[in-house]
């Protein structure tokens, strides 16, 4: 996926801040691939995102299987709804979707203290160039470009 005009922007004036990056021969050749893999390195210091891509099974792995079996009627049932709806997938990005889990497993605090450790994940640097929030482990960033960057993404930003 194409970076939008405001992402090359950033990433253009991140990479011309950074003296080890801006010093990467920028072709369209490919030489760009040194500066690409840093920013496809893990940040340093880690930054926190919300991971955007969680499957259901994913999720059913985490649930404690006491608090799952104390759930209300009420709550199995909303969990079945949320089983139907998320059949693709979900983003933990998304305040609303936590919320519903949060609400779902209210009574106890296994299940959620598991969510909240499968819902994040360390950002990798272009990720974190990109992305909006303080991204502490207390308040995970939200990514507005997921994976790695090319050498043609950093190349693009470079001449933008």
């Amino acid at each position: 996926m194409a970076l939008t005009a405001a992402q090359n922007t950033t990433l253009k004036n991140y990479i011309n801040g950074d003296p080890t990056l801006s010093a990467y021969p920028n072709t369209p050749e490919g030489n760009t691939n040194m500066c690409n893999q840093q920013l496809n390195l893990n940040a340093t210091p880690t930054f926190t995102v919300w991971k955007t891509n969680l499957t259901l099974t994913q999720t059913g792995e985490v649930f404690n299987g006491s608090e799952w079996a104390s759930l209300t009627t009420a709550n199995v049932s909303r969990l079945q709804s949320v089983a139907d709806y998320f059949q693709n997938g979900y983003s933990a990005a998304d305040d609303d979707v936590r919320t519903i889990f949060n609400d779902i497993f209210s009574v106890g605090g296994v299940t959620k203290s598991n969510l909240l450790v499968l819902w994040k994940r360390p950002a990798l640097l272009g990720e974190k160039i990109l992305a909006v929030g303080t991204g502490t482990d207390a308040v995970p960033a939200k990514m507005s470009y997921v994976g790695n960057l090319t050498s043609n993404d950093v190349y693009d930003a470079r001449v933008s």
